[in-house]
């Protein structure tokens, strides 16, 4: 269990077992992806960014339509994995590109 969020040190408790199991199921892009984000987290990190953390030691490389068409796949996944937990992979318009963050739970009130 974690005490409090890395990136913004706001306080969270988070089944380290259970998001362990989410993402060691993921893809190599996913999980590459997912560790182009966290390397740049907090700051907004660009595709441009990810995908030069992603395929940095390719020569060449693949088109931009595929890094583009993959890294689509790859976020779709990420947030599917992380459904159940309490990050969420988010996009932003200004500066574009993508963060993490932490979901807002609404708690329902006990009577």
């Amino acid at each position: 269990m974690f005490d409090a969020c890395p990136c913004c040190a706001q306080a969270v408790t988070v089944d380290a077992d259970a998001l362990g199991d989410a993402l060691v199921s993921l893809s190599d892009n996913a999980r590459d992806t997912l560790d182009a984000i966290l390397f740049g987290a907090p700051r907004i990190v660009s595709a441009y960014d990810i995908f030069n953390y992603v395929y940095d030691d390719v020569e060449g490389g693949p088109s931009d339509a595929s890094m583009r068409k993959a890294l689509n796949v790859a976020l779709a996944e990420l947030n599917e994995k992380l459904l159940g937990s309490p990050l969420r992979i988010v996009r932003k318009a200004r500066p574009r590109g993508w963060t993490i963050e932490l979901r807002t739970v609404q708690r329902a009130e006990v009577a």
